[in-house]
């Protein structure tokens, strides 16, 4: 299963990879904007490592329930830890281009190496569109090489004329990672916000770069906390572990650093737990299932099969989506639940389904969305994503300017600012209203020695 529940700090250390209330179940509000937050982990629930594919489905709109819409949707992997943590990287894979550890059951994992497979074997063009998703005026077309991940793994190495071919089909090296699918992973903590711990114990999703360095610091901590009782002579008694000896920890993000670098960890020890937190801690978490819980294989089927629309080359999909589809109709099985025959996708789905992903919208309302381009997760209630500030309509649409300023970012932020005046631009520097000015009258051209007139300087905007 593509998440890894930490038993104990030692557990959370060592792993790595190439609105809420009291009432429990809330989400942390957006904190990035602000660029840091104080929080304190809840000593209740260790951090689960959650591995996830970005993908897409048919959702309605908020306003209408009868008009469908494109929503994107975090589908949670059920491979084993193994092959996640050894799915990336340059090292992952045999000279063959083979994972060196296969996946084994995940739809997901089996259909990327099967197209990667087609690329390498000039069965499919490293560039084909492979998936067309249009609900109503939403689309979003996946190519080839940037949805397996093949287009990270050889971009270094693109010719001129390769290079040219992806600006023909409209790929950008920059963001190509929008149409990336492989595995990516989140840490899921519950926190309580050192200056609203009103608001109750709180899950947040947050995305690779900022658990290592949460990671850091914790062993940081435990260390120092370690080399002081073995000065003192004594056992060490945990100290520097924050679920067992809870502290305040501040996490910080730079919108303009590198992508390593936006991330930032550090405990604060200064700042003392109050009672009203000792109070929130020692209560019962919220639960974290329905955010970790498998990836829903049937809509996963259901949509790859509507949407994919190669038409030389079709994914063998039974074959893909067949040991997983075993494994379930086995649980049902020994579970005591009404055995399925088959499963029906697409345009034979039965009436039901239709139900249960209306529900599943009401559901997906009260907790939190994704970004359809970086996938991080944030308030439904949000209109802009904290990562990569895409703007989004009430409908949970992306809207064009948000896109535009996304794109736009790098080079505004190469300009340099241009400094403030004291006076708005229609005041003079005395700091009154300067009239507006007349047409010059014509004048003869003067001799090139003739001194220039001297000009009155003004301090505008």
């Amino acid at each position: 299963m593509a998440r890894k529940v930490m038993t104990d700090v030692d557990d959370f250390l060592s792993y790595g990879g190439s609105g809420g209330g009291r009432e429990g179940g809330g989400y942390l509000e957006r904190w990035k904007d602000r660029g840091k937050i104080d929080v304190v982990l809840h000593p209740g629930v260790k951090p689960v490592a959650l591995w996830f594919n970005n993908w897409w489905r048919e959702g309605r709109d908020k306003e209408d329930k009868e008009q469908k819409i494109l929503r994107v949707m975090r589908y949670n992997g059920l491979e084993g830890d193994e092959f996640y943590q050894n799915c990336k990287g340059s090292r992952s894979r045999n000279d063959d281009g083979v994972l060196k550890v296969p996946p084994e059951i995940d739809p997901f994992a089996l259909l990327i190496e099967w197209v990667r497979e087609m690329i390498e074997t000039d069965q499919l063009g490293w560039l084909d569109p492979i998936f067309d998703m249009r609900i109503g005026r939403d689309r979003k077309v996946l190519h080839a090489s940037p949805f397996c991940g093949h287009l990270k793994s050889i971009q270094k190495n693109l010719t001129d004329e390769e290079k040219d071919q992806l600006k023909e089909v409209g790929i950008s090296l920059k963001t190509s990672w929008m149409e990336d699918c492989t595995p990516q992973l989140n840490f899921v903590f519950v926190v309580v916000q050192y200056n609203r711990p009103a608001d109750g114990a709180l899950i947040t999703v947050e995305k690779k770069t900022l658990g290592m360095a949460i990671q850091k610091v914790i062993g940081e901590r435990i260390e120092d906390c370690r080399d002081g009782a073995k000065q003192r002579k004594q056992p060490w008694n945990g100290e520097g572990d924050p679920w067992r000896h809870p502290y305040v920890m501040r996490w910080s993000y730079d919108e303009h650093g590198e992508y390593s670098d936006k991330y930032d960890a550090k405990a604060m020890l200064s700042l003392e737990i109050g009672p009203e937190i000792l109070s929130v801690l020692g209560e019962e978490p919220p639960d974290m299932g329905t955010l970790t819980r498998p990836g829903n294989v049937r809509e996963l089927r259901m949509g790859m099969e509507k949407w994919w629309c190669h038409r030389k080359l079709v994914p063998p999909w039974d074959e893909l989506f067949g040991p997983v589809e075993e494994q379930q109709r086995e649980n049902n099985r020994s579970d005591g639940e009404p055995e399925r025959e088959q499963f029906p996708f697409g345009a034979n789905a039965p009436a039901e389904d239709g139900d249960q992903s209306e529900a599943q919208d009401e559901e997906e309302d009260n907790g939190p969305v994704e970004c359809d381009w970086c996938g991080v997760a944030f308030p439904a209630t949000d209109s802009k994503c904290p990562e990569c500030h895409a703007e989004y309509d009430d409908n949970g649409v992306m809207v064009e300017e948000g896109l535009k300023r996304m794109k736009d970012k790098f080079r505004k932020d190469a300009e340099p600012a241009k400094p403030e005046d004291d006076f708005p631009a229609s005041y003079s520097a005395k700091g009154k209203p300067e009239p507006e000015p007349k047409p010059e009258p014509k004048q003869t051209a003067k001799p090139k020695d003739a001194p220039a007139p001297a000009r009155r300087t003004m301090r505008r905007r």
